[in-house]
């Protein structure tokens, strides 16, 4: 395992290595 935090989206099932992403994401779902 890496040290990178990811962030799991509950709906996509997918793994995001930066909170900025997981928002943007956010936005667009």
């Amino acid at each position: 395992m890496r040290d990178i935090p990811a962030y799991v989206c509950e709906r996509c099932h997918e793994a995001y290595f930066t909170p900025d992403i997981s928002r943007i994401m956010d936005i667009i779902i």
